[in-house]
């Protein structure tokens, strides 16, 4: 793993430089930040360290192409996307940043903030496929919302970056919201409740992966 105390442009050269190599990366980052990505695809799904959040960081470390954002040096992070995304998108025409985060407690619905007239397929195949969950859990009773907006982030969070910069390095932004069922109002987790939400979550992501990647992108899907 490299070991990055700090974000500038020799560390960022050194993640870019494996990309163009294909070969695997692993990096710590400032502030308890991850990169880890496995082989070349045309995502990253993201999280950003937050305190009180227990379950919402073990969904996102299972995929094979994440950042986890530390707890500081929010700028340099920025500039890791841009540059990662401006790197691969040329590869693949394409590049998504998907960020997951929690919404508040007692919230019902999966809300996705996403470009919806750039991606109206896949987003009705995140959207049926997370209303689904509903069939596997009685009396769940969750919803999913597409919501198009400039502000693809959690409220009171900085953008990853905005639409300007985003449409000059081929980043598609999008972030899904998720009702923290998973927990009570302590935060304390549901340990086996959580294991299936996360496992019927994941799957319904990737579902949506595919499509963007089959319809958005040049990379062959198997």
């Amino acid at each position: 793993m490299i070991e990055l105390s700090t974000i500038n442009d020799k560390s960022i050269d050194q993640i870019l430089t494996k990309l163009e190599n294909k070969t695997e990366v692993n990096a710590s980052l400032p502030g308890g930040g991850i990169l880890h990505i496995e082989k070349e695809i045309p995502y990253l799904v993201i999280y950003r360290q937050r305190k009180n959040d227990p379950g919402t960081y073990r969904m996102v470390i299972s995929e094979a192409s994440y950042l986890i954002i530390g707890n500081e040096d929010f700028e340099g992070y920025q500039k890791l996307l841009y540059l990662i995304s401006n790197q691969l998108s040329a590869t693949f025409n394409a590049y998504m940043l998907f960020e997951m985060y929690a919404g508040v407690a007692g919230s019902n619905t999966f809300l996705i903030k996403a470009p919806a007239n750039k991606l109206p397929t896949a987003l009705d195949v995140l959207k049926q496929e997370l209303e689904e969950i509903n069939n596997v859990y009685s009396g769940l009773y969750l919803q999913a919302q597409i919501k198009d907006t400039p502000h693809r982030h959690a409220e009171g969070d900085k953008c990853l970056m905005d639409l300007e910069a985003a449409k000059e390095c081929g980043a598609v932004l999008i972030s899904l919201e998720i009702p923290p069922v998973y927990r009570d109002e302590e935060e304390n987790l549901y340990p086996v409740f959580f294991r299936g939400f996360k496992d019927y979550l994941i799957p319904a992501i990737h579902k949506f992966m595919y499509d963007y990647i089959r319809v958005q992108t040049s990379y062959q899907v198997a």
